[in-house]
């Protein structure tokens, strides 16, 4: 059979172009390129969220990874064809484990209408400030209890948020053993040497979790937000290379000029946006995390009862972007490298993330006029079309 050809201006890593994408099976095998625009939609990579807890499949979001078929299925509607499953470590363990044990059998496989599982984010459980993570009863002095933790994820554990305050070098060893990115966060207290430190013991380059959230910023201080910030730190050893970022854009976790301020200090090479998800959105609804009651606002964000703590979002990837390409005037083929590209390469999910051939196919139609998602291919199957003429 002749490949599929898949027509639209297409925003690949070199530049906008016009005319076809070809698919074979699950591949893209090349392109064929026309004079001018060409079409009414925009051929984008599908979109990558290496921060969700997923949006359903239990009465706990604790549970929703014991049963991945329903978030990804969810996500793979809304655009997003690629993403990190996040896991917290709470007090029972044992659901954290049947999450994981179904993850990892779950990884890559691209069941019929679902997103693509790229493998697991552990938000912890090297915690020093909790924000709304539930408590858990590791111990960062206990290397073994780690190690035997991020075995259990039998490799599929890409990126794992420690903060740098509690983060010995032991648990830097454990990480790198286990070919896992440290993602440093949840740490208001932590110093600029013990920041300097990680960076310095890491294997591969670190990652920083939701930055802003759960961290300080001290003018008269080297802290966390500042890594995140700049392109790169003189430390007591020369250069260090900064860590990359991640941002959540839903308008509620950071001002619109916060998410401006990282956009221009920082490359869209070193920026991923995540949703760090964990509800649909349906104002006032309630739920419990962790056994903890929680409940979402009108606005769309998720507190926990009785506090202003935000334990997460109902974001999607789309809506984030489509709202910084169209209201913040965000360059199209930036926002493609935050919301694919780049997440994809933190993730070490090289296959996935830009249209190139030799990539996976999967991506998304966008109408121009009014920037609305019209149609969601992953692994060369049709999982969304909105409009039958594509």
């Amino acid at each position: 059979m002749p490949p599929v050809a898949i027509e639209g201006d297409i925003v690949t890593p070199k530049g906008i172009l016009h005319g076809r994408i070809l698919v074979e099976g699950d591949t893209i095998v090349g392109f064929e390129e026309d004079e001018g625009e060409y079409g009414a939609c925009w051929v984008l990579p599908g979109l990558v969220d290496i921060h969700n807890h997923g949006c359903g499949g239990s009465n706990d979001v604790a549970g929703y990874w014991e049963r991945p078929e329903v978030s990804l299925t969810a996500l793979a509607r809304s655009g997003t064809t690629s993403c990190l499953a996040s896991v917290v470590v709470g007090k029972d363990l044992g659901c954290v484990e049947r999450a994981i044990a179904s993850l990892c059998s779950h990884v890559e496989t691209c069941g019929d209408n679902e997103a693509r599982l790229l493998g697991i984010h552990a938000e912890g459980p090297i915690i020093n400030d909790l924000g709304g993570l539930p408590e858990s009863d590791f111990s960062p002095s206990d290397p073994s209890q780690l190690d035997a933790f991020v075995g259990k994820m039998n490799g599929v554990c890409k990126i794992m948020t420690v903060s740098p305050s509690i983060c010995s070098s032991a648990v830097m060893r454990v990480l790198n053993n286990h070919g896992v990115r440290p993602g440093l966060g949840h740490d208001r207290d932590c110093s600029q040497v013990s920041v300097e430190n990680c960076l310095n013991a890491a294997g591969m380059r670190c990652h920083m979790t939701h930055l802003f959230n759960v961290m300080s910023f001290d003018h008269k201080k080297g802290t966390l937000p500042h890594f995140g910030l700049l392109r790169e730190v003189l430390g007591d050893t020369g250069p260090l290379q900064t860590p990359t970022v991640e941002i959540i854009a839903d308008g509620i976790h950071l001002h619109p000029l916060t998410v401006d301020l990282v956009l221009q200090c920082r490359s869209p090479s070193d920026i991923a946006v995540v949703t760090d998800c964990i509800a649909p959105n349906v104002p006032h609804k309630e739920l419990t995390y962790n056994s903890r009651e929680m409940y979402v606002s009108p606005n769309g964000g998720c507190y926990l009862k009785g506090s202003d703590t935000l334990a997460g979002s109902t974001a999607t990837l789309f809506t984030s972007m489509k709202h910084l390409v169209t209201e913040r005037n965000l360059p199209l083929t930036d926002a493609v490298k935050i919301f694919a590209e780049t997440p994809a390469r933190i993730a070490q999910a090289e296959h996935v993330g830009v249209l190139a051939k030799g990539k996976k196919a999967d991506l998304i139609l966008v109408e121009k006029e009014t920037f609305s998602l019209r149609a969601v291919m992953i692994g060369g199957r049709w999982v969304q079309r909105l409009n039958t003429s594509l």
